[in-house]
């Protein structure tokens, strides 16, 4: 069965048509006048009487009207569908699916759109009217239509007068009321014509295929013509005449030949009459009575038919075969040069008035038609333009947006292609840099590009494994936005936000592991010789001993030294291990969670991590074992609590902060994956376990105590510690505002702080 607002739409454009309605208005030319019949003389152009012949002639002519068929299939066979302006907005691509099924089953009352487009596509190449299409709608039938149409019909070309008012472009005539007339309203009428007359008086009528075509097509005919008056008549051929014989001999061998053609049921061809006389002197000769002017037939025809093939704008192979000397390369080529015209001209019109009438302004009707000469003249010339570009390219003549605007200017690209190139080479479509994004106060820049620091763009000052940890969570908040989007343009922004978090990421990761603050390169480069320790003293005097200098006596070793007897070489005593003791992999004492010393915690926490990381397949489980312990027991050990006496925000924060290490464990284990050093890594999740524990130390003990900021013993601090060095607040002030030592806001976020607050 048909959808049910099929069916509706049928009804509805019944109800609605032009020719169910009465007016009481009586417009335009009578209708007398245009039911004149014509002479066998072509009238002039234009009347209504020419039309009336024009329509008439077309099916008296063999030729003409195999071109019609021809040229009407060639335009009604054409898909034809109904498509969303923006097809990321699915709204209106189910909305587009609806439209283009209604508008080919609900067209001429039910009669399919084939029935609509074959019947306008005639009248459109035979009648220098032209053709009309109804488009049925609610509302005042001289008005304008109110809310959506419903269907499209076809309007009979000899019943439509063409006026010069813009908003009234057409009257119809009605043939079942009498003729009475019906204004149009321009939004409820489409009229096409070919070559549509510039003279104004005129009121845009045409100048159509079958007028083109006149003349080739009237030589045609009088050649069918001439040949049947030639032969229908049976015409005697041949008469034998010798002397001596009277007239009324002749006139007896004439009957006498007829009543034996009759005989042999001879309709169109007569046979030779003869004469005979029984005079010896009689004389014979022979006159031939029906030879056809000597000419070229085959010519003829063939030349009348490209003139008809070019009247049309169809292809002549279409409709007759080639000459030989048309065949080859150069035969195809004329083909698809004629095969684009009569199509291209017809549905660009035709679809520029469906989408203007018949649809809303979000939705467009697409004529899917394909002209392979076009294409391949196209893509010809496309390559010519891109082997161009590339030279231009390759001598520094032109930039790479310079290029691509020209691409599209020629149409090789679309604006909206343009636009995503742009954005992947961090520019917008302004030409902009990319990075202006991050500062833009309105949404959804201010959301998903606010990454918790003042300049996101200066890489060598924030932190490139916090930035970029915090980027892909912003990339994940901006796909979960985008598969909620309806919106065309916020999609397009959304997008915009996606490149400028991709943009800055690649930025971040082109900061290698030793693009450290300035401050700290040298520390850096002390403590990988081996010449300082982490907390910044000198090793050996700061200097390497001598190559022949040797160790005190007293510090040789005893050559006869031998291990105890209950001792063996190689083996651990596992009895004497101290319970209390710390094992490398475990985050602190093993019997105590609580009160632990954080050096301790902190230690193990770094060796166990370096242990798992270092293995070629990490477990996961252990790593978040491990740090989920280790952030808790840094928070106790900072505190003074034990596990139960955590308030509900206590516990909150120290699962955020787990939870944010889960979250980044997928990108952690893929940088280790991809051969990157992971002691820079080990050595930021250790760091968050200090900072937790400075949160716990605030947070624990008397609210009045003072606490002073007290530098580390590191050789060098950065910027925040110094200016915090030797503040004093109380224990609420360090909670309630401000950083904290080895904190993630620091300038060295951190890692290389061993700042303290101390009682004072």
């Amino acid at each position: 069965m048909s959808d049910p607002r099929v069916i509706r739409a049928i009804d509805e454009s019944i109800k609605l048509g032009v020719g169910q309605r009465n007016q009481d208005d009586v417009v335009g030319m009578p209708l007398i006048s245009w039911m004149a019949r014509s002479a066998e003389i072509v009238p002039p152009w234009w009347s209504f009487s020419r039309d009336l012949y024009l329509r008439d002639f077309w099916k008296r002519s063999s030729h003409l009207s195999t071109m019609m068929y021809t040229a009407q299939s060639m335009l009604i066979n054409i898909p034809m569908r109904v498509e969303a302006r923006d097809p990321s907005i699915t709204s209106h691509v189910e909305q587009a699916e609806m439209w283009t099924e209604v508008l080919w089953k609900a067209s001429e009352f039910g009669e399919t759109l084939f029935a609509a487009k074959r019947k306008f596509a005639e009248d459109y190449l035979c009648q220098d009217n032209g053709g009309f299409l109804e488009i049925i709608g609610d509302g005042s039938p001289d008005g304008p239509i109110i809310g959506l149409p419903v269907a499209v019909r076809h309007l009979d070309s000899r019943y439509c007068w063409r006026t010069r008012n813009p908003v009234f472009p057409v009257v119809y005539h009605d043939p079942e009321d009498g003729g009475k007339a019906y204004k149009l309203h321009r939004t409820r009428v489409v009229a096409m014509s070919q070559m549509s007359s510039s003279d104004t008086l005129m009121n845009s009528v045409g100048f159509c295929a079958v007028s083109r075509s006149l003349q080739f097509s009237q030589h045609l005919y009088d050649i069918y013509i001439y040949k049947q008056e030639k032969l229908g008549s049976r015409p005697i051929s041949k008469i034998l005449v010798g002397s001596g014989f009277r007239g009324s001999h002749l006139m007896q061998a004439v009957a006498v030949a007829a009543n034996a053609n009759n005989s042999a049921n001879l309709s169109r061809y007569s046979k030779v009459v003869g004469i005979g006389s029984d005079d010896v002197q009689a004389k014979i000769s022979s006159v031939d009575l029906n030879d056809f002017d000597p000419f070229e037939e085959e010519t003829s025809v063939t030349l009348a038919m490209y003139g008809l093939a070019a009247s049309f704008g169809i292809p002549i192979q279409e409709v007759w075969p080639a000459p030989a000397s048309r065949s080859g390369k150069s035969g195809d080529v004329q083909e698809s040069r004629q095969s684009g015209k009569l199509p291209a001209e017809f549905n660009a019109e035709l679809d520029l008035n469906l989408s203007d009438k018949y649809l809303p302004r979000h939705l467009m009707v697409k004529s899917d038609w394909n002209d392979d000469y076009q294409d391949e003249r196209e893509a010809v010339n496309q390559d010519i333009r891109a082997r161009n570009r590339e030279r231009d390219l390759g001598n520094g003549a032109v930039t790479i947006r310079a290029a691509r605007e020209m691409m599209v200017a020629k149409g090789d690209i679309t604006r909206g292609q343009f636009a995503v190139m742009e954005l992947d080479d961090g520019r917008l479509e302004t030409g902009s840099s990319i990075g202006s994004l991050f500062y833009a106060k309105s949404e959804p820049y201010s959301k998903l590009l606010d990454l918790r620091v003042q300049h996101p763009a200066a890489t060598t000052q924030n932190d490139e494994e916090e930035m970029l940890d915090l980027i892909d969570i912003r990339i994940s908040e901006a796909y979960e936005e985008m598969s909620v989007a309806n919106s065309g343009r916020k999609k397009r922004k959304l997008q915009e936000c996606l490149a400028a978090l991709r943009w800055l990421k690649k930025e971040y990761e082109k900061e290698t592991e030793s693009d450290i603050p300035p401050q700290l390169q040298a520390f850096e480069d002390d403590l990988a010789a081996g010449r300082v320790a982490p907390d910044g003293t000198e090793m050996d005097g700061g200097k390497e001993p001598e190559e022949d200098e040797e160790p005190e006596e007293d510090e040789k070793p005893e050559e006869d030294e031998k291990p105890e007897e209950d001792e063996k070489p190689g083996e651990e005593n596992i009895t004497t291990r101290d319970p209390d003791e710390v094992r490398p992999g475990t985050v602190g004492p093993t019997k105590s969670k609580e009160g632990d010393d954080i050096d301790a915690i902190l230690e193990n926490l770094r060796k166990g991590l370096k242990d798992e990381l270092d293995k070629e397949d990490p477990s996961r489980d252990r790593l978040k074992k491990m740090v989920s312990l280790a952030l808790l027991y840094s928070y106790l050990a900072g505190s003074n609590k034990t596990e139960d006496d955590l308030t509900t925000p206590e516990k909150k924060m120290i699962e955020e902060s787990r939870d944010d290490f889960f979250a980044q464990l997928d990108i952690i284990l893929t940088r280790k994956d991809s051969g990157i050093n992971m002691q820079p890594t080990v050595d930021r999740i250790t760091n968050r376990a200090a900072a937790i524990y400075w949160k716990g130390f605030v947070e624990g003990g008397d609210d009045d105590e003072n606490l002073m900021w007290e530098l580390g013993p590191t050789k060098d601090h950065c910027g925040d510690c110094v200016g915090y060095s030797g503040t004093v607040k109380t224990r609420e002030e360090w909670r309630s505002g401000g950083k904290l030592p080895q904190g993630l806001g620091l300038e060295c976020t951190g890692r290389y702080c061993l700042c303290s607050l101390v009682p004072k």
